[in-house]
């Protein structure tokens, strides 16, 4: 036997030992707590089955349903939160990236601690763990990135004279102050304390400081193309529903410019179609300075052309009214 060979063989016999348990007598963790690895310390997971590998999946599973149950019930949240405050879209799939992310690197610390075979069945027995302070430690520090996250974006709101970048930069800590609450959720169940890390920032409060600049939106409205027609009532109530101001003359301080394209044509079964686009564009009166624009692709069909029409107002005011805030308020956050 070559030397390399048995430096190989003495590693693996190494690398089983530490995680077998010797002998036939049953370890304390298959059916009670862990001696070894105690509740203050690690949180464990059990896996049963007469394969090995499948034993020890199990166990990782086990472990892993505390932060499964977790991300649904957050990404129920997120969906909630969005509903509720017409957050921007990026803003929701931001924060359940981060759920997601941030959860599966604390799932990627888990480990097999212990394998054990009974002798009378022959079934594998396998104890997962994860260390708590471990995932904690990562846990604080991505919630202390967070939190000056969220300085930096108050800070950068503060110093802009255009209302869409102050707005877009409240946005951001929003967005951030709430995926650290979600971090915050996660660490109380890894913390030995159960404490985590307590908010600095209050969530409410920035909201209610973002509405109030949203307030100040105040959007007069142009629409240089209607080949259906109705559509302008549409805007009008897709802005109230958004919670901006629809005014005109010298109130308004914005102008949103918009333009609907249908092409109307019948196909060979005798069906009528509408296809084309409506697009917004939104402009600082004073500067006629373009804050962002926006497009959405509208097809619809029907066995006559009015009932093609009323479909496509239907759709249109179905995007709009569950798009437009955000769309208006991630020209903002694209600042």
């Amino acid at each position: 036997m070559s030397a390399c060979f048995r430096l190989v063989f003495l590693l693996l016999a190494m690398t089983l030992s530490a995680c077998s348990t010797p002998g036939n007598k049953q370890p304390d963790w298959v059916n009670a707590n862990s001696g070894k690895h105690p509740e203050q310390a690690y949180l464990i997971g059990r896996g049963q089955s007469e394969n090995r590998a499948l034993a020890q999946d199990r166990a990782r599973a086990d472990l892993s349903k505390i932060f499964q149950v977790q991300i649904s019930e957050q990404s129920e949240d997120v969906v909630s939160y969005e509903a509720q405050v017409y957050e921007a879209g990026k803003v929701s799939s931001s924060a359940s990236r981060n759920i997601q992310s941030q959860t599966n690197q604390i799932i990627e610390g888990i480990r097999i601690a212990e394998i054990w075979q009974n002798p009378v069945d022959n079934q594998y027995h396998a104890l997962a763990i994860l260390d708590r302070n471990q995932a904690a430690n990562n846990l604080r520090q991505a919630i202390q990135q967070q939190d000056a996250a969220t300085e930096d974006e108050i800070a950068l709101a503060r110093q802009q004279t255009n209302l869409f970048s102050q707005i877009g930069h409240a946005s951001q800590a929003v967005a951030i102050q709430f995926a650290r609450g979600e971090n915050q959720r996660v660490l109380k169940i890894v913390d030995p304390t159960g404490i985590g890390a307590p908010p600095t920032y209050n969530l409410n409060s920035l909201r209610s400081q973002r509405n109030a600049l949203l307030e100040r939106v105040k959007i007069e409205l142009q629409l240089t193309n209607d080949p259906i027609g109705g559509v302008e009532p549409i805007l009008q109530g897709a802005l109230a529903e958004a919670g901006f101001t629809h005014t005109t003359g010298d109130k308004a301080n914005y102008l949103l410019q918009s333009d609907l394209q249908l092409d109307g044509f019948k196909d060979s079964q005798g069906w009528f179609w509408y296809r084309g686009s409506l697009q917004i564009n939104l402009l600082d009166i004073t500067g006629k300075e373009s804050q962002g624009s926006h497009r959405w692709d509208l097809k619809v069909s029907a066995q006559n052309s009015g009932t093609a029409a009323q479909r496509a107002r239907d759709l249109i005011n179905e995007k709009l009214n569950a798009e437009l805030r955000n769309v208006i308020i991630s020209f903002g956050t694209a600042k």
